[in-house]
């Protein structure tokens, strides 16, 4: 009788260890155990055409839509060509940016890559796939493997900008930079025509606290001329 009482002791105080160590279980790490949906983690740049320091000095980046932070490890970047092909190691953060710099981490001087990568993008246009730690297509861009739909080369070396994080990868959803929301600085500390690790310059929908001017009435009266 003592020892079966001894052993149902025992088997309770392994499932109270068990409960309070999930309990204890970080929030992060309890959301990147569970499989991620489609669109959880979007490419949201690629400056295909680098910077104007340096053509080669590509860069690309990715963000989380989602409230929680997401694993990374084991997750892959990978293009239609199989150059570049990136396994992701790190996390990404809430509503946040995971920047991945080519070859060097002067690619945005200003900014630390998150991860380094090699290989070049075709500049003619390809696919680029995101698949998470279980080979699931999370997300791609440019899926048709057609022309980039955005960005450019030289002069402007503009990077490719997707519109709507929370949209599916379509031409219609991907732009340039506008030139003039811009962030970070290339080898040289000169201003790259992008937006790494910030908010795209064309992103929907709007922003909080945007404010779209639909009309202005012109009052001829305001200057003393009634002639209108």
């Amino acid at each position: 009788m003592r020892v079966a009482r001894g052993l149902i002791a025992i088997l309770l105080s392994g499932v109270v260890l068990l409960i309070m160590l999930r309990l204890l279980q970080p929030a992060g790490d309890a959301y990147a155990a569970r499989h991620a949906a489609p669109l959880d983690v979007v490419i949201s740049e690629a400056a295909w055409g680098g910077t104007a320091a340096n053509a080669n000095a590509e860069w690309m980046e990715l963000r989380n839509n989602t409230s929680g932070t997401i694993d990374l490890s084991g997750w892959r970047l990978f293009s239609g060509d199989g150059t570049p092909d990136i396994v992701l190691n790190g996390v990404i953060a809430p509503g946040g940016y995971f920047l991945l710099e080519r070859t060097a981490d002067t690619t945005i001087s200003d900014i630390p890559a998150d991860q380094l990568y090699t290989g070049a993008l075709v500049n003619t246009g390809e696919s680029l796939t995101l698949t998470d730690a279980l080979s699931n297509v999370i997300d791609t861009a440019n899926g048709d493997g057609g022309a980039w739909p955005g960005g450019s080369g030289s002069p402007g070396f503009y990077s490719m900008e997707r519109i709507d994080a929370r949209a599916p990868d379509t031409d219609a959803n991907w732009t340039s930079n506008d030139g003039v929301t811009r962030n970070g600085l290339d080898a040289n500390g000169q201003p790259v025509n992008g937006t790494p690790r910030q908010p795209n310059s064309a992103r929907s929908p709007a922003p909080p606290g945007s404010v779209l001017i639909g009309a202005v009435h012109f009052s001829a009266y305001a200057n003393g001329d009634e002639s209108f």
